[in-house]
C-alpha cells in the first residue's frame, strides 16, 4: 500500500516558528514607529502647552505693567465762591498733559493742600485762579461719571 512520505527540507525540518518570528518582528518594528510618533505628539502638546503657558503669563506681566504706568482719571469736587463743580481730572504721564476733561484751562493738582490752579498760561502764575478740593473720589466715580453723561446726553 502506500505510505507517507514526510517531506523534508535540505537542512532539515522546516520550523513553522520561524514565520511567526518574522512576524513577531514586523509586528515589534510597526509598534515602534507608533511609540515614537506618540511620543513626539506628547512632546510636541507639552511644548505648545508651554508656550500657551508662556504667553499667557507674558500678556498677564504686560497688562499689569500698562495698568501700573497709565494714568487713571479720577473725579474731582472743588469749589470757589459757593460754586462746586466736578470734573474729571486726567493726571497726565508723569505730571506731563494734565486735563480736566471738561475744560480748556490747564490743571495744576496740589493734593498735600488740597488746591487746583487752573491757568490760562503755566508760564505766568498770575493767570491761575486757586479752587479748593472738596474730594477725589477716584477712577470708580469718574467712570460712572462718564457713562451717566453719555446716557444723558443720548435722553436730550
Amino acid at each position: 500500500m502506500s505510505t507517507n512520505t514526510k517531506k523534508q527540507s535540505l537542512l532539515g525540518k522546516a520550523p513553522r516558528s520561524t514565520k511567526t518570528t518574522k512576524n513577531k518582528q514586523n509586528r515589534s518594528t510597526a509598534t515602534k514607529p507608533n511609540n515614537i510618533k506618540q511620543s513626539a505628539n506628547t512632546s510636541a502638546n507639552n511644548k505648545a502647552a508651554q508656550k500657551s503657558k508662556s504667553s499667557l503669563l507674558t500678556t498677564l506681566g504686560l497688562l499689569l505693567f500698562i495698568i501700573i504706568i497709565i494714568p487713571k482719571p479720577t473725579l474731582l469736587s472743588y469749589h470757589k465762591l459757593g460754586m462746586v463743580s466736578n470734573s474729571i481730572y486726567w493726571p497726565g504721564v508723569f505730571g506731563y498733559g494734565a486735563t480736566l476733561l471738561d475744560s480748556n484751562l490747564q490743571p495744576q493738582l496740589d493734593s498735600k493742600r488740597k488746591a487746583l490752579y487752573l491757568c490760562t498760561d503755566t508760564v505766568n502764575s498770575k493767570s491761575c485762579q486757586k479752587y479748593k478740593v472738596i474730594a477725589d473720589n477716584g477712577i470708580i466715580a469718574a467712570i460712572k461719571l462718564t457713562f451717566s453723561i453719555k446716557k444723558t446726553n443720548l435722553k436730550i
